[in-house]
């Protein structure tokens, strides 16, 4: 029974590893978005390459609209301060660039950005003035292609952390 567990577990942790459910030649994105101690003074978009604030070719925008793509000071609405915020998922094409087009209100930036491609965050980034453009590319990690080999568990073990050992074996 314990065995049968930790091989559930286990399958369950690959899963979180598989890609999403986009079309081919797109990949899932989601953006986490992380606050400091004035969480109202951030507004922000995604977009194509090379887009202007608040153009036709916005993806999604976030944060305070008040603030907006001007970096208005407006303190009410907005995000909560020192939170991580989780936007997404999107199915962006493979091989293009997007930007995060950063707006601050009271213009000493403060919020950070991590791109998360196919669940792995691949691009960090943090805002320092009042308008900021960040660029990432979405090129996919390639897939796991592994093989559980075999597990080594005790027949009794006691509540708490276990040790697990076993062998994953890479065919890729």
């Amino acid at each position: 029974m314990m065995k049968k567990t930790i091989f559930t577990l286990v399958m369950l942790l690959f899963t979180v590893f598989t890609f999403a459910q986009c079309p081919a030649g797109q990949t899932e994105v989601t953006i986490d978005i992380n606050t400091d101690n004035y969480g109202e003074e951030i507004y922000w978009e995604l977009t194509s390459s090379g887009s202007s604030c608040g153009s036709s070719a916005t993806i999604f925008s976030g944060g305070n609209t008040g603030v907006g793509c001007n970096a208005i000071n407006n303190t009410s609405g907005g995000y909560a301060d020192n939170t991580t915020i989780n936007e997404g998922p999107w199915c962006l094409t493979n091989s293009a660039t997007y930007d995060i087009l950063s707006r601050d209100g009271y213009g000493d930036g403060g919020a950070g950005f991590v791109v998360n491609i196919a669940t792995f965050p691949l691009y960090t980034f943090s805002a320092s003035t009042t308008s900021e453009t960040f660029s990432f590319t979405i090129n996919p990690p390639p897939a796991i292609d592994g093989a559980m080999q075999h597990f080594e568990t005790p027949a009794y073990v006691f509540i708490g952390n276990i040790d697990l050992k076993g062998k994953i074996k890479n065919l890729g």
